[in-house]
């Protein structure tokens, strides 16, 4: 066997061979198995190194150091050292790390080129989405429950999905009772889909008649009454009608019932007591009879006040009623609904009225007669004012 005295100076194998490992000195003893010893003293003097290549055991990164070393070919001494990071090598332009979606940020950065690592991160906005204008119906409606389309983005597939309209009801007539002299008829309805029903007033109506307002061509200051006519009359058993005229230009006063109506009062807003009739939105005439009236002719009149700051011009005076507001009653059986049409009027304020060449305000057959004489060359002389009043075309 093998022995050394001091181990840390030098070491001995099983078969003789020495390794120094530092300066000094220790005794190598020897021993056969038959007993005899030799021992022999080893001393280890300093070894002029001679390390081979560095050898890498870490390789250094841009944020941690790396580790080498190299061995002693003579004593096989190992001597390490450190390795410095590298640091990092960033683009000089941010690079486009991931693309925006329509449902997610994108990212740009620097990047290192070494080890991937970024700087300068900055989030790029998602995108919209590119839906088509046209939706897909997915499930239809009904009268009780809303249905469903879709459309898909073209970029990232999300389905968006909205509701419709619930559609209307389909109903049918299922039961009818006809007017009477005491009130409306009754239509009872059921929708075919959902069964929901409901009933409501029935009123046949009547498009026959004509309601006319008279036209008038009066000058400022003046009173006018402006008649409001009925022809083609279709028989009628009340009515309640609403006079619309401009408030800057007049002034209601009164109103008088027309000559068809024989019996049955009409009233009037007008005739209430208190009254500021400079502050009417507009004249209302209400009438009820008992039986219907069949002739045509004035129904009622509504006298005004021009007033005297009234500008030249043409003003409209109109007519209104609703469905309901005007009936008649066929035999004294049943009940209607009369829905004449209507033709308005309107005044005219000027101080010489076109047409009106006798100056008396109307323009009727006189003006014609003596336009006519005057034409045939009769002794008939005419004033300055005549004159303009028949260029009824300024030429």
């Amino acid at each position: 066997t093998w022995t050394s005295s001091d181990n840390s100076v030098a070491t001995v194998s099983q078969n003789g061979s020495i390794s120094a490992l530092k300066i000094g000195e220790t005794n190598i003893t020897a021993k056969s198995f038959n007993g005899k010893t030799a021992v022999c003293k080893v001393t280890v003097k300093d070894c002029h190194h001679s390390y081979g290549k560095w050898i890498t055991e870490k390789e250094a990164t841009c944020t941690e150091p790396g580790k080498q070393y190299r061995i002693c070919s003579k004593c096989s001494d190992k001597e390490e050292q450190t390795i410095s990071e590298k640091g990092h090598s960033y683009t000089e332009k941010p690079q486009i790390i991931k693309g925006a979606t329509c449902t997610e940020e994108g990212e740009s950065a620097r990047v290192c080129t070494k080890c991937g690592d970024k700087t300068d991160i900055v989030a790029i906005e998602t995108t919209e989405h590119s839906f088509p204008n046209e939706w897909t119906l997915e499930e239809e409606g009904s009268c009780i429950s809303a249905g469903t389309e879709y459309r898909i983005c073209s970029k990232c597939g999300i389905k968006e999905t909205r509701e419709t309209e619930i559609s209307s009801h389909n109903y049918e007539l299922i039961e009818e009772t006809e007017t009477t002299p005491e009130g409306p008829g009754h239509r009872t309805f059921i929708c075919k889909i959902c069964s929901d029903t409901y009933t409501e007033e029935y009123v046949p109506e009547i498009n026959q008649g004509i309601l006319e307002v008279g036209s008038s061509a009066p000058n400022s200051g003046q009173e006018i009454t402006i008649p409001i006519k009925i022809t083609e009359n279709p028989g009628i058993a009340g009515f309640r009608l609403k006079v619309n005229y401009n408030k800057s230009i007049l002034t209601p006063k009164a109103i008088t019932k027309g000559e068809i109506l024989t019996s049955g009062r009409v009233t009037s807003n007008v005739d209430e007591p208190n009254i500021d009739l400079n502050l009417l939105e507009f004249v209302s005439a209400v009438w009820e009879n008992s039986a219907d009236i069949t002739q045509d002719g004035t129904l009622f009149n509504v006298t005004f006040d021009v007033k005297s700051t009234a500008p030249d011009g043409k003003y409209d005076i109109n007519l209104e009623y609703d469905k309901g507001e005007i009936t008649t009653l066929s035999n004294g059986v049943e009940y209607y609904d009369v829905m004449p049409n209507i033709i308005n009027g309107s005044i005219t304020i000027s101080d010489i009225l076109k047409g009106d060449i006798n100056l008396d305000r109307n323009i009727n057959p006189r003006d014609a007669i003596l336009m006519a004489q005057y034409l045939a060359g009769w002794q008939i002389s005419l004033n300055e004012r005549q004159m303009q009043a028949a260029d009824v075309f300024p030429d």
